[in-house]
């Protein structure tokens, strides 16, 4: 019922004759697994090795570490997954909304509150 999971470099399928004829691509060509964002730009940084770790700040912020095996946080805090690199894993601590947009509605971002730019309600 569900598909077979793939490493991220892993060919998965192949585009079929409708994929081809409604993507303008070629039938037949290999389909990857591919990586979520920060997994692929991890690896483009070189955060392979366990204890690499790299901080990313856009429409969220993000502390990521690349580790050699799962690392649960029972808490929660933490998420854990599979790193884009075969026999990987990565943990990750993310924070919404930690870019200021420039549109002005900076003022609802948590950025600007917990730095002081706008008070902190109660």
């Amino acid at each position: 019922m569900l598909p077979k999971l793939c490493e991220s470099q892993e060919v998965c399928g192949r585009v079929s004759a409708a994929g081809a004829a409604a993507t303008g691509l070629k039938a037949g060509t290999p389909v990857v697994a591919g990586a979520g964002d920060q997994a692929a730009g991890a690896t483009g940084m070189g955060i392979m090795a366990p204890g690499a770790v790299s901080a990313t700040i856009g429409t969220s912020g993000v502390v990521f570490a690349a580790t050699d095996k799962p690392a649960l946080d029972p808490k929660g805090r933490l998420h854990t997954f599979c790193h884009a690199a075969p026999g990987r894993w990565h943990v990750m601590g993310v924070i919404k909304l930690q870019a200021f947009p420039c549109d002005g509605s900076a003022i609802n971002s948590a950025p600007a509150r917990m730095t002081g730019a706008i008070p902190m309600r109660d």
